[in-house]
């Protein structure tokens, strides 16, 4: 019987780490009540700190780059999705498919 394929292993615990990364920086609301923008802009116009149509223009400008971000982090869950399904499920030596394998693979058999 064939081991679990390593890769597909090692692209499991990356996605586990970085949905837990992307909760802890807030970039996803597990309740999905706010974006990451409006968590980090929420107090650049707030009545205790700082309140001005300058102040909304940086809050607003905050909550766009910030959802832009986090946008570029939580998009990297997908490309990991799509790379575990496409891994193979085994470590199989007898692999008989021919499939010319990843770019970093022809790299590591020319070395």
């Amino acid at each position: 019987m064939a081991a679990e394929s390593k890769k597909r292993q090692a692209l499991e615990r990356l996605k586990a780490e970085v949905d837990k990364k992307n909760i802890e920086l807030a970039f996803v609301d597990p309740m999905g009540y706010r974006s990451a923008g409006g968590i980090f802009s929420s107090g650049i116009n707030a009545d205790d700190t700082w309140t001005s149509k300058l102040a909304d223009d940086q809050a607003n400008e905050v909550k766009t780059e910030v959802n832009h971000l986090a946008d570029v982090f939580t998009s990297l869950i997908g490309l990991i999705n799509d790379a575990i399904r496409n891994a193979p499920e085994t470590d199989d030596e007898n692999d008989s498919s021919g499939s010319p394998g990843t770019s970093v693979d022809r790299i590591h058999s020319y070395t």
